[in-house]
């Protein structure tokens, strides 16, 4: 059967180099017979959260894997993430991180139901345990940026859109580039793009670089012990080593199908701590409704400053 990949572009610049290397990397994926297609994330009306829960706890929303209470674009955007068999999203950098709409679409995610997209219930067991892991479609990220040293956030970020919607980072890229399309004078990463689209197509992993998180790409860590480290945004752990060649961190790679974003834990803090929520808010809400009281806004002299049309023109007047 043909596989259905979808690239994402986060950029509203059009022939940037982040819409540039997602199509030299859909070619690729192309060429190994895949059906490609292309969106751009801000072609799409997507609003923000607004934290409702009814994702979560209203019945008359849990009628397929990811469902929303919000009224916009979201929904078609998610049917495409979760009927594609491979997802390769791109970016260019923002003030040390993927631009915007990304941490917008992350935010909706909270919609998306494992245990219905694994095919187990939310009851049930554990959405394929370990094995869930490795049933994950293929993903990849690609970031671009101008100059080094001023992207930490992006391919983590990524990442997490990626794991968020049920894909396996299987590779990532990160290409620097002060212009719009500058980036295709870049040999070395024209050829990652490309390499990282066969990967998407074939669902084989892409060696990660040195010292980042073989999970999702990370290079932030917390300090747990003298010798041990973990991964900010999957939870894997690692050793500090010597000096070496090699990584500076030796990763415990048997955590991978448990990491954070693997389906058994995702299910397992939807059950444990998501759905308990709705209870702990309800034995509280008395309280919380007495403690809220005295900060209604019509009993404080504080004044809200409100936006509106024209309210970011400049000018005189």
């Amino acid at each position: 059967m043909t596989k259905k990949i979808v690239g994402v572009v986060a950029s509203k610049r059009k022939m940037g180099n982040s819409e540039l290397l997602t199509k030299v990397a859909l070619l690729a994926a192309q060429q190994l017979g895949a059906d490609v297609h292309l969106l751009r994330l801000t072609d799409f009306k997507v609003d923000f959260c607004d934290g409702c829960m009814r994702c979560v706890f209203d019945p008359r929303l849990r009628d397929r894997a990811w469902t929303c209470g919000l009224n916009d674009d979201m929904v078609y955007l998610a049917e495409e993430f979760l009927s594609c068999d491979g997802l390769i999203v791109a970016s260019p950098t923002y003030a040390l991180g993927p631009s915007a709409i990304v941490k917008t679409v992350i935010d909706r995610a909270m919609g998306l139901d494992i245990g219905r997209l694994y095919g187990e219930k939310v009851d049930g067991d554990n959405a394929g345990g370990e094995q869930g892991y490795w049933r994950m479609k293929p993903g990849a990220a690609i970031a671009t940026a101008g100059p080094r040293g001023w992207s930490p956030f992006s391919i983590p970020i990524l990442s997490q859109l990626l794991m968020s919607f049920g894909f396996r980072p299987i590779g990532s890229m990160l290409a620097f580039a002060p212009g719009p399309g500058q980036v295709m004078l870049d040999r070395s990463a024209v050829e990652m793009a490309g390499r990282l689209g066969r990967a998407v197509a074939l669902n084989r992993a892409v060696d990660g670089q040195q010292g980042h998180c073989p999970v999702c790409g990370s290079e932030f860590f917390r300090l747990i012990s003298r010798e041990s480290v973990e991964c900010v945004v999957c939870g894997l752990t690692g050793r500090i080593v010597e000096e070496t060649e090699g990584s500076p961190i030796s990763f415990n790679t048997s955590e991978i199908p448990s990491n954070r974003w693997a389906p058994s834990r995702l299910l397992e803090h939807r059950r444990s701590w998501i759905l308990r929520t709705r209870e702990m808010f309800m034995r509280d809400r008395p309280a919380i409704k007495e403690a809220r009281r005295e900060y209604e806004d019509d009993k404080l002299n504080i004044r809200w400053i409100s936006g509106g049309e024209g309210r970011g023109e400049t000018g005189g007047g």
